[in-house]
């Protein structure tokens, strides 16, 4: 019975050892904002300019962020850009906050109409890191997912990381991200679980990407049991550049 007792526990320590664990959580705002009347971007870069000169002087030095422009969007109209800022935990997003409200910057800001403040929990995979991005024209596609089955984010995590595993093994350069919206989702989201970012470095890189999935990835085994799992519609892209990393 004792060496019974120690088998099953043995086999209990060796599937949690052997289990998997989900990346370290990546915390998210997002706003998605139009153009006041007459400011543009040059509004925009002075106001960049401005913003990281502050942050400079700041100890906030977990925070990055992005802007991102619809590349393809429809409607086209009602988002000019999307502002999106990311730190490895909730207290810093929040630090941060504090210490930007505490400041004259908001008034400022060149697109007050938004209409996503959003808050997310995000999961990377992939062998692309903001460092590695074309700072000026980096490419986003999102897609947004439901579950097909009783599933879990883990379960659409490590079915993803296969797909976009094999890609990187195959010299494509891209990673991936699961979405997780939090406070402020914009009643379009909410039907859905989570949404899936695909993230490349640079316009060709995704336009490789691209002829790759429909040329190779479509039918693959890790495809179909990722489409088992959750399926993705209401797909649109942006173009990024870096603001801060």
């Amino acid at each position: 019975m004792k060496y019974i007792m120690m088998v099953i526990i043995f086999l209990s320590l060796a599937q949690h050892a052997f289990s998997e664990d989900l990346p370290p959580v990546i915390y998210a705002e997002y706003y998605a904002c139009e153009y006041d009347e007459g400011k543009t971007e040059r509004q925009m870069s002075k106001w960049i300019t401005r913003w990281n000169a502050w942050m400079d002087s700041t100890d906030l030095d977990e925070y990055g962020a992005v802007l991102l422009k619809p590349l393809f969007r429809s409607p086209s109209s009602g988002i000019d850009l999307m502002w999106v800022g990311h730190t490895p935990s909730n207290y810093e997003l929040a630090r941060g906050l504090s210490a930007f409200n505490a400041t004259n910057q908001r008034q400022y800001w060149p697109a007050k109409k938004c209409s996503i403040n959003m808050l997310a929990r995000q999961y990377s995979m992939g062998n692309l890191s903001v460092s590695d991005l074309d700072p000026n024209e980096f490419v986003v596609g999102y897609w947004f997912c439901k579950f097909n089955k009783e599933a879990t984010i883990r379960d659409a995590y490590f079915a993803q990381k296969k797909i976009v595993d094999k890609a990187n093994v195959a010299g494509r350069k891209m990673s991936s991200r699961i979405i997780i919206p939090r406070q402020g989702v914009p009643a379009d989201l909410k039907e859905y679980d989570f949404a899936l970012a695909y993230i490349h470095e640079n316009m060709e890189e995704w336009g490789a990407n691209v002829d790759d999935h429909f040329s190779s990835t479509r039918n693959t085994e890790n495809q179909k049991k990722a489409d088992e799992i959750f399926s993705c519609d209401n797909s649109v892209v942006y173009t990024g550049k870096v603001i801060r990393n």
